[in-house]
C-alpha cells in the first residue's frame, strides 16, 4: 500500500500478533516523509535499512542512518523525512497494533484522489492520530 510516497508492506499485523504489534517496511521515496503528527493510541519505532533520515520527535531533531534505532513514544508530535537522493527503507513496528487499518484506509482513499477534510477528520478520530498544521 502507497500513503503519501511511502510504500508500506505488513510484514505481521495485530492478526499474527494477537494485537501486540505491527511490523512493517516502509520504502520512503527520496525527499518524502511523513509531515507532524501525534499517534495517541500506539508507539511507534524504525529502524533505518538504508538511507538517510532527518526525524523530529518532540522538541529533539536528528538525523538517522543506516542501522540507526528510533523511538518515537505515543503522545510524542513526530514527522520524518527521506533526504537521501535514493528511497530509503525502514523496518517500523507500532504498538499496540491497529494503526494498520489506519495506513490501508489512507491508501484506498489516496488511490481514489485526495481525501476530502471529513474522510480524513473521521479517519484520524477513529485512529487516534492527529496531524498537525505546517510551521512556516
Amino acid at each position: 500500500m502507497n500513503v503519501d510516497g511511502i510504500e508500506f508492506t505488513y510484514k505481521a499485523s495485530g492478526e499474527d500478533t494477537e494485537g501486540h504489534f505491527a511490523f512493517t517496511e516502509g520504502i520512503v521515496a527520496s525527499h518524502r516523509g511523513a509531515p507532524a503528527h501525534i499517534h495517541h493510541l500506539e508507539d511507534e519505532a524504525f529502524y533505518v535499512l538504508e538511507g538517510k533520515f532527518e526525524i523530529e520527535c518532540a522538541d529533539e531533531s536528528f538525523r538517522a542512518g543506516p542501522g540507526s534505532f528510533v523511538l518515537l513514544p505515543k503522545g510524542l508530535p513526530h514527522r520524518f523525512q527521506n533526504i537521501s537522493e535514493k528511497p530509503g527503507r525502514l523496518l517500523c513496528v507500532q504498538s499496540p497494533s491497529g494503526v494498520e487499518q489506519f495506513f490501508e484506509h489512507m491508501s484506498a482513499l489516496n488511490e481514489e484522489g485526495l481525501p476530502d477534510e471529513e474522510r480524513l477528520h473521521q479517519l484520524t478520530a477513529k485512529y487516534g492520530i492527529e496531524f498537525l498544521p505546517d510551521e512556516e
